[in-house]
């Protein structure tokens, strides 16, 4: 059973598409959330940098790249192509 749930909110005027999840995942659990959206959509990871401040997970679907994005501080889920 998934943890998170979550809907996608495209922005229009940017490739930026806004991920609300419910719960919000904090700082540590991030991982989690990113293992089940890159397998939800049935993505593969490439790479992930887990910093201070912002988490990325690099990842590849239908062979365009990604980059998935938390922000501790706006608490901000996002991703966006490379």
């Amino acid at each position: 059973m998934a943890k998170f749930t979550y809907s996608l909110e495209k922005a229009d005027e940017t490739n930026i598409t806004h991920i609300s999840i419910s719960p919000e995942p904090d700082w540590d659990d991030f991982s989690e959330f990113a293992a089940q959206f890159i397998g939800d959509i049935g993505a593969e990871v490439r790479a992930d940098d887990y910093g201070m401040d912002r988490h990325q997970v690099d990842y590849e679907l239908n062979g365009e790249r990604y980059l998935l994005h938390y922000e501790h501080y706006s608490q901000s889920v996002w991703t966006e192509p490379q």
